[in-house]
Order: C-alpha cells, then structure tokens, then sequence
C-alpha cells in the first residue's frame, strides 16, 4: 500500500467515521421524531418498532392544527420571543458598546459579574419572581416572560456585541465624526452597518432562547390561551397517556424555525464570541 492510500485510510477511521457515527447519533432523535409524526396512531407502539412508516399520513399534523390549536401557542411563543429579542438587542448593543469603547472604573469586575449570571442557577429567582410578578398583577401575562427573558439572556448577549464591536477600528468611527458625524451618528451609520451579522446573531439567540424556555413559563402561565409553544409541547403527556403523534409533529413544527434561524447565526455568534476573548 502507497503513503497516500495508507494517509487515506487513516483519515478515514480517525476523521470520517467518527464524524459519520456522531452525526447518525445526533440526528437520529431528529429522525426518529418525524418517523412517528408520518405514523399512524396504530403503527407508533408496534413492537418490533417500525424505522420506517408503512403508510405516510399527515393526520398527527393535522390534528395538531384543528383539535390542538397549535397556532395559539405559536402566535404566543412568536410575541414573546420576539419582542424579547428586540429589547435585548437594543440594550445589549448599547452594553456592548461602551464595554467595548469606553474606559471605566470597575469594568473588568462589572464584565465578570455578566459572566457570573451565567452560572447562577435561575431556579432559584423563580419563588422571588413569582412574588414580584403577582404583586404587579403580571402573572398569567405574557409581559412576564418577556421581562424574565429580556433580563437572563442581557449578559451574554452583551458581551456577544462587545465582541463584534471590538472588531470595528476606533478609526473608522473616528473618520465619521471628523466628516462631520456626531458620536451617536457614527455608531448608527457606520459601527452598526459594520456589526449586522452580529446584530443577527445576537437577536436570533435570545429569539431562540425565548422560543425554547419552559420552567419560567410554567410558573408563570396558568391560562390556556397564554401557553407558549414550550408549556403545549408539555401538556401532550397525560396522567394515562401520551398523545406520541401529535406530540412527535408539534415538536417537528417547533423544531423548524429553529433550523433555520441558527443555520444562519451559528458562524457568526462563534466569530463573535472568539474575537471578544482575544480583544480589548
């Protein structure tokens, strides 16, 4: 056997079956979910299982849409997720930005107290929550997962934008305000624009954050028609039984959004959080 066979066959059992095998074990779930939203009702506990469907049907997805009303809860996922994602990123950009222009006192220790959120377990703020919440009479309201999510997913994406801002030069900022640009008209026309894919980035994970939390919504929704696509996607499990067909396709409508949005945000939120780890 040649050296290039034998690189080749090396390659091959170090790189492209290990990859093969961990992609089949992270699909697989994915398949297998919409292997049984595409069954029968009678087909999904057949035993041996069935790895593939005897007969595709889209009445689990049907179902879901006509006797589930699937769309309440996804109209109400949309608005809190979206309006969340909105909020952070205004406030996030702002954040971002004076971390990463601006010397300060206590910057470092304010950057670490952002990190050390992350690592808070949130369980514990939910009995505190719950209280301030009814106290205002926001429980049962979607205005409290919007201000829940818009307040634990700020610190990341604040330093997700420093990050990006840091690798727009000073000088390109500083060529706008001597054209005549205030500071605020430097950063809308020129840092801004720079940073969209960061901006994308940023509004598409809190999106995607929000779309997918259940614990605050649980405790904070009690009504049906407020139910989020998470707390619908729950309640599929019964005391006596589980609804596998519609559950399966209600999480296969969820899912695709999903896909899509973070095909899109993945090299970007990566390049981000890289150059705010090496910079500034």
């Amino acid at each position: 056997m040649t050296a290039a066979a034998t690189q080749k066959v090396k390659r091959m059992f170090i790189l492209y079956i290990p990859l093969a095998v961990f992609l089949i074990y992270t699909l697989f779930p994915v398949y297998w979910t919409l292997n049984t939203a595409l069954k029968h009702e009678e087909d999904i506990m057949t035993f041996p299982l069935l790895y593939m469907p005897r007969q595709i049907t889209l009445d689990n997805f049907i179902q879901l849409w006509k006797d589930f009303k699937i769309y309440t809860y996804l109209f109400n996922s949309f608005i809190v997720a979206t309006v969340s994602s909105l909020i952070i990123l205004f406030m996030a950009t702002l954040a971002g930005y004076s971390f990463a222009r601006y010397r300060f006192k206590a910057k470092q220790f304010i950057m670490l107290v952002y990190l050390s959120v992350q690592m808070f377990p949130v369980v514990l703020l939910i009995v505190p929550l719950f209280i301030t919440f009814s106290q205002f009479g926001l429980i049962d309201s979607l205005y409290s997962l919007i201000l829940t999510y818009g307040t634990f997913n700020l610190a990341f994406c604040t330093l997700t934008m420093r990050g990006f801002i840091l690798e727009v030069p000073r000088e390109v900022e500083e060529c706008a305000i001597v054209d005549g640009c205030s500071r605020v008209g430097a950063i809308v026309r020129v840092t801004l624009p720079i940073v969209a894919p960061g901006l994308a980035a940023t509004a598409i994970f809190a999106f995607l954050s929000a779309w997918n939390e259940l614990m605050f919504a649980v405790m904070f929704i009690n009504s049906q028609e407020k139910m989020t696509l998470p707390i619908a996607l729950s309640s599929f499990i019964g005391q006596y039984s589980i609804y596998w067909g519609p559950m399966c396709a209600a999480v296969i409508v969820a899912l695709l959004p999903e896909m899509m949005l973070f095909a899109y945000i993945q090299k970007y939120l990566i390049r981000g959080l890289a150059s705010g780890a090496v910079k500034g």
